[in-house]
């Protein structure tokens, strides 16, 4: 699961397909709402842990793994 978001979230920053039209915010947020109800039936099993908030790193072009093609939108 936060795997999946963290992706998400990571092709959203960076404008990546399917995020790189107008409707991206309500792309993000529909795929959001799907892993959300996929989930629904894991909360049972989770362990009560304290969050720990942390802010999202800088997305930027620098950095990608060669062979990689990077180009700003």
């Amino acid at each position: 699961m936060s795997e999946a978001l963290k992706a998400g979230v990571y092709r959203y920053l960076a404008r990546e397909a399917p995020f790189s039209g107008e409707e991206r915010d309500v792309v993000l947020l529909r795929r959001l709402d799907a892993l959300l109800d996929d989930a629904g039936d894991l909360v049972g099993l989770r362990v009560d842990l304290p969050l720990v908030g942390r802010p999202l790193p800088t997305v930027t072009g620098s950095g990608w793994p060669r062979g990689w093609v990077w180009s700003p939108r």
